[in-house]
């Protein structure tokens, strides 16, 4: 029942957030957004996550995926499969990292209509309000 539960809440969010941790470990804010969003974290093959960083998601719906193939934009690909699989799921995405890379997905997003997509590289308040909007 916990799988349907979350099934659920993961659905009806609007907001998704998909993070590079391999690129940005600090997760400071993440509990001030709650369950109005949904995170999607990639962890690298070998990479770890505090009990403090945990706590962080505590009150966030949260899906760990681990990258498990060793390699410089492994976790980056797979970050831009899951967009590509979740487009029509969700209005508004973020991508929390500090890889430039992800711009060029952006302005491929927002070809999209209705579609709002950010790349963000902290969890500040500010970066949740000014998102461009496709049209």
């Amino acid at each position: 029942q916990s799988k349907s539960i979350f099934k659920e809440l993961y659905m009806t969010s609007q907001k998704l957030i998909l993070i590079d941790y391999q690129n940005i470990q600090n997760m400071t804010g993440i509990k001030q957004l709650g369950k109005s969003v949904v995170c999607e974290v990639f962890l690298g093959p070998n990479q770890k996550i505090s009990g403090e960083q945990l706590q962080e998601f505590e009150y966030a719906i949260t899906r760990w995926n681990v990258v498990n193939q060793p390699g410089k934009n492994a976790a980056d690909m797979q970050i831009v499969f899951k967009l590509g699989q979740l487009i029509d799921n969700f209005n508004e995405f973020y991508i929390l990292s500090k890889d430039t890379d992800f711009d060029s997905v952006i302005a491929f997003v927002l070809a999209k209509p209705g579609k709002r997509i950010k790349r963000i590289e902290n969890l500040s308040k500010n970066n949740f309000q000014s998102v461009k909007v496709s049209k």
